[in-house]
């Protein structure tokens, strides 16, 4: 009988073309739980939930030297968040008392470990304000000031970026035909991390997921009235 061959090409692709290991470990009953849980929501087989995970945790640890402020304040505004939840008995996505309480705190935990001093505009954002003036004027043929913003209007604006980002994943705002789309191109990656979706993506979709839309939200208080 004639031995059968593989055709070039064929079979599954590598995860990594360097190589991989095989890493024998020992987890807990309830962790495997867990990643099985995982598993059969998200559609992708274990092993692909257990190296994102990993990913994930060793990345959030080798963050680069310049980065590593943002994690820990992360961190932090979750101890707060516990704190508070914990004295009031109440989540703060549900409860107004208790979402006030999170926002003083974060606001007092920032002003606890931020400078002092008056506010001076960095360099980018002046040259990103003169950018935008210099836009209109080729735009319209009007010359405009290019108007600086404040530190306040810079947390603003970029918190609202933030926020829409997120909320585009809101089934209210993308047809039921690109959410499907966007799944099946995740579903069919064999290696999600590195699909022609940012990583981020999947940030904001699970944002989303956790908190509700706050748009919707909204939208419901202004229906009450």
């Amino acid at each position: 009988m004639r031995k059968k061959t593989r055709a070039p090409g064929a079979g599954r692709k590598p995860l990594d073309p360097s190589g991989t290991a095989i890493v024998p470990i020992r987890i807990h009953s309830d962790l495997l739980r867990a990643i099985n849980r995982l598993t059969k929501r998200s559609r992708r087989n274990r092993s692909d939930v257990i190296r994102a995970a990993l990913n994930y945790w060793v990345g959030r640890r080798q963050a680069p030297e310049r980065s590593k402020h943002i994690r820990a304040l992360g961190e932090a505004v979750m101890l707060v968040a516990q704190y508070i939840e914990r004295a009031t008995g109440e989540r703060w996505i549900d409860d107004a008392f208790t979402a006030v309480a999170l926002r003083q705190g974060c606001s007092s935990l920032i002003a606890h470990f931020a400078p002092r001093g008056t506010p001076v505009t960095p360099r980018l954002i002046k040259e990103a304000a003169t950018r935008h003036a210099q836009h209109i004027a080729r735009v319209t043929g009007v010359r405009v000031e290019a108007a600086i913003p404040d530190a306040a209007s810079t947390g603003e604006t970029n918190a609202g970026k933030v926020i829409a980002a997120i909320e585009s994943w809101n089934r209210d705002f993308r047809t039921l035909k690109e959410i499907q789309e966007i799944n099946q191109a995740i579903l069919e990656s064999d290696v999600p991390e590195k699909s022609e979706f940012p990583e981020i993506w999947y940030t904001h979709a699970n944002i989303l997921r956790d908190l509700g839309s706050g748009w919707k939200r909204a939208q419901e208080r202004g229906k009450r009235r």
